[in-house]
């Protein structure tokens, strides 16, 4: 069904069934009436969110909407029957149809129709059911349908179809011929002078039964029939049908929706990514006619998704929207505002002269500067904003809008500049880093990547009950990288799966040979959540290297569990199953909350190094750790307690209760076989 088709019926508001619109990533676009009645969530809960939210956790965990969506670009067609949870946390049973979108033979997206059949007595009281809605659903509809079988004899032909056509009741009967049928449309569209008006329709119409079922696909075909009226007709490999009928006004109505609807964004109504990169190629033509300068101006807001986690997304999306009508300011177009990303909006501008940019830089500044208010709240989130000019930052569209965004991510590093202007030193790093990414995933690729053990020992005792695991990379010609520059790197290039697999694997099989039982700790990013294989991963593992699950533990930090929460919970809860331990690492430090510990499975907290340090000359700083040890331990907790360096420290975290410790003073980390490593402990 081509997007047209279904808008139309999105905007008839169809209750009877879900209906929603994806892109190609499996957001939702369109989110019809009855979707909110059957998911319980609404239009603006949903829109721009992966439609993966209303599946279980167990099935996100396996991957589960990843997989529809797969099997749907790939054949064209999915259907499947499940479990979905609505907003309020009940589950339904659902069947479900995704179906390719495509525009000039590209996938822009999927339709996905899904019905509830939790109450079903049996599969064929619930088709007939489903074949009762849906003819009851056409007739509602409306716009003109008519139902043809492979017999070319009438099913269904709604009410809107015998008012477009003045029609009465008895004009019209079940098992009617199409020709009849036809007859009936050339009187009232005044064909009747032209006695070869039915036979040329009814040509045009055999010729595409014919196509469809030679290919064995559906087809979809508009057919003029004069007077200002086509039919829509989608013709079934069996060779039934559907039609629907359209004015031509009508139809040049609907494409112009879609078009706005392609080149727009939904939230903002500012124009999107594509419009913005077609403004910007014709601005430059524009610029080097006139000798004009050229600005392109990408505001990211920072911390964002913070922002979506604390208040809610009807806060985010407000702070979106009212950013955007500032923007637009009545003079949206001349500028060329537009958003490009979920916290990212462009302004693309021409000017005459360094003050005239200027301005459009203050303007900027004042808007994104200036608090809203809402919820008796104020928000004034620090945005980062990044400038090429040409032509001396670019001579195409392309290399203009990629310097504006390497300017901005400078500005998004610490102590930089609210506002960075590209610089060619720019460009040089972001090349630098593209060839350290290259080096890196080769590296990655021939297990070149290192393993160092940092012991961690019983406080009171002093005796190493386990060893956290530290990747290492030496690169051949820049020598040691920082661990938290080529992770950071992996996350960035999306090599950190594979990264993580790497570690978990090599941690695993040496601690499996260690002559003691110690544990060994092998730190997780956030990302590798992200795909859902992580407890298949962790089990293949433990499988392959005969690592017992007790001897494991796993740290993360809170950022993992601030997206996708349901998803991260569904796969900690299953890996905990498998007896090993979580560790909240880096507690207290950015977003911690006392939420996370009560939320999720952890059997340890790992106190952040910056409350250990000088926490022996510092009565407020033990009086910190002193209600963190107690918080911990009120949970059932362990408490570890990392980057102990002096034995005052020492002295402090052992009188405060802390369970566990790590840092220099017992022991750096040290590669296999060194002294000191774990394999020299017994």
């Amino acid at each position: 069904m081509t997007p047209d088709r279904i808008d139309q019926l999105l905007i008839d508001s169809i209750s009877d069934y879900s209906i929603a619109m994806l892109d190609t990533q499996g957001r939702v676009l369109r989110w019809n009436t009855g979707a909110e009645q059957l998911k319980g969530y609404t239009r603006e809960e949903m829109l721009g969110k992966h439609y993966a939210r209303i599946f279980t956790p167990e099935d996100r965990a396996a991957g589960a909407p990843e997989r529809a969506l797969e099997a749907a670009r790939r054949s064209g067609h999915y259907v499947t029957e499940g479990w979905r949870v609505r907003k309020d946390g009940r589950r339904i049973r659902v069947i479900a149809s995704m179906d390719q979108v495509l525009m000039d033979g590209e996938l822009v997206g999927f339709t996905k129709v899904a019905c509830d059949v939790s109450f079903r007595q049996s599969e064929v009281e619930t088709l007939a059911e489903l074949g009762r809605r849906l003819g009851a659903a056409v007739s509602q509809m409306r716009r003109p349908v008519t139902v043809f079988d492979a017999s070319e004899r009438l099913l269904l032909a709604n009410d809107a179809f015998c008012q477009t056509f003045s029609l009465s009741e008895w004009a019209l009967w079940p098992g009617m011929h199409v020709r009849d049928l036809l007859g009936e449309l050339g009187r009232q569209l005044n064909h009747a002078d032209d006695p070869d008006w039915v036979e040329r329709i009814y040509r045009a119409h055999r010729e595409l039964i014919a196509a469809a079922r030679a290919q064995g696909d559906t087809i979809e075909r508009a057919i003029d029939l004069g007077a200002g009226r086509r039919i829509a007709r989608t013709v079934l490999p069996d060779g039934s049908w559907i039609s629907m009928y359209e004015g031509v006004a009508e139809q040049k109505r609907m494409e112009a929706h879609m078009e706005y609807m392609l080149r727009h964004d939904v939230l903002t109504g500012l124009p999107n990514r594509l419009a913005h990169a077609e403004r910007l190629e014709r601005e430059m033509s524009r610029a080097q006619e006139q000798g004009t300068g050229l600005a392109v101006i990408i505001i990211d807001i920072d911390r964002f998704q913070e922002i979506n986690d604390l208040h809610g997304h009807s806060v985010g999306d407000r702070l979106l929207t009212v950013y955007a009508e500032r923007l637009a300011g009545g003079d949206g177009e001349a500028r060329g505002a537009a958003r490009i990303g979920a916290d990212e909006f462009a302004v693309t501008c021409r000017y005459a002269g360094e003050e005239a940019l200027q301005c459009e830089l203050d303007r900027l500044r004042e808007i994104f500067a200036r608090p809203i208010r809402m919820l008796e709240m104020e928000l004034a989130p620090r945005v980062s904003i990044g400038l090429a000019c040409a032509p001396e930052h670019g001579a195409t569209p392309d290399q203009l809008f990629n310097n504006a965004e390497l300017a901005m991510r400078r500005a998004k590093e610490p102590g930089a500049p609210l506002l960075c202007r590209f610089d060619p030193q720019m460009d040089e790093a972001s090349r630098a880093r593209r060839a350290l990414a290259r080096d890196l995933r080769e590296a990655i690729r021939r297990g070149q990547i290192d393993l160092a053990f940092q012991v961690q020992a019983c406080v009171q005792s002093g005796v190493a009950v386990g060893f956290e695991a530290l990747a290492r990379w030496t690169h051949p010609v820049l020598g040691r990288i920082p661990p938290g520059d080529f992770v950071a790197l992996a996350e960035g290039t999306g090599e950190i799966d594979r990264l993580g697999e790497l570690v978990l694997r090599r941690a695993c099989c040496q601690a499996a040979l260690w002559p003691g039982r110690q544990r060994v700790a092998v730190n997780l990013s956030p990302l590798q959540f992200a795909s859902g294989r992580l407890p298949a991963l962790v089990s293949e593992v433990l499988r392959d290297s005969g690592l017992p699950a007790a001897r494991l533990e796993l740290e993360i930090t809170e950022s993992a569990l601030i997206e996708e929460r349901r998803a991260a919970i569904a796969q900690m809860e299953a890996i905990s199953r498998m007896g090993i331990t979580f560790v909240l690492d880096d507690f207290g430090k950015g977003f911690s909350s006392f939420g996370t510990l009560r939320s999720f499975v952890f059997g340890k907290l790992k106190i952040d190094r910056s409350f250990i340090a000088g926490v022996g000359e510092s009565a407020p700083a033990r009086a910190v750790l002193r209600a963190m040890v107690a918080l911990g331990h009120s949970l059932g907790l362990n408490v570890l307690a990392e980057g102990v360096e002096t034995e005052s420290e020492l002295a402090v975290i052992r009188a405060e209760g802390c369970d566990e410790m790590q840092g220099y003073l017992i022991g750096r980390p040290v590669l296999p076989g060194a002294p000191g490593a774990p394999d020299n402990i017994s």
